[in-house]
């Protein structure tokens, strides 16, 4: 849960960081601001996702359980991808109703409302789950680069991790361009 709640800041600031040009127009300045404002975004998230993902286990008794909490989690991701697609809408009725000067700052403030709201969304399991009451986890013996060298040595593994980077750059891919498709 610490990760979890840590997390959440760089998470949502640099998402909204990520729309704000150092320079208006092309420059490779920008490219440089995109680089580091993506990198410190995914690291925000990566360390949110990832003790998300290990509590699943930890809170279900069964296998069914576990189906039905996935998916539930992947309804989530789903309903925000529709919300992130409709960012030209919100910045539609963000211009016209709040009055922004110009097309830019209308997606900006649309950007930071929707970073805002899924940091918020993101406090939810931080505060509604109670990690002792479910976790019945143990620490680990086994010091850190021992226990990398023991889990690369699986075989199934290494295919296991190939499979879910190529499934996640691939999602990645078309999620950065569903805007534009």
């Amino acid at each position: 849960m610490p990760f979890m709640q840590w997390a959440i800041l760089p998470a949502a600031l640099f998402c909204g960081l990520t729309f704000y040009p150092m320079v208006k127009g092309e420059s490779i300045h920008n490219a440089y601001w995109l680089t580091f404002t993506l990198i410190c975004f995914f690291m925000g998230a990566t360390a949110y996702i990832i003790p998300y993902n290990a509590l699943l286990p930890e809170l279900t008794r069964t296998g069914s359980e576990r189906v039905k909490l996935s998916s539930l989690q992947q309804v989530g991701f789903v309903i925000g991808i529709i919300l992130s697609a409709m960012v030209n809408n919100f910045a539609d009725w963000v211009q016209r109703f709040a009055g922004t000067p110009n097309r830019d700052t209308a997606v900006q403030y649309t950007i930071w409302g929707l970073a805002i709201f899924a940091g918020l969304v993101m406090l939810v399991p931080v505060f509604a789950i109670d990690e002792k009451r479910y976790s019945n986890g143990h620490p680990s013996h086994l010091s850190l680069l021992p226990a990398i060298q023991k889990t690369f040595q699986n075989r199934n593994f290494k295919y296991y991790l190939i499979s879910d980077f190529s499934y996640y750059m691939a999602l990645s891919i078309i999620s950065s361009g569903l805007l534009f498709f």
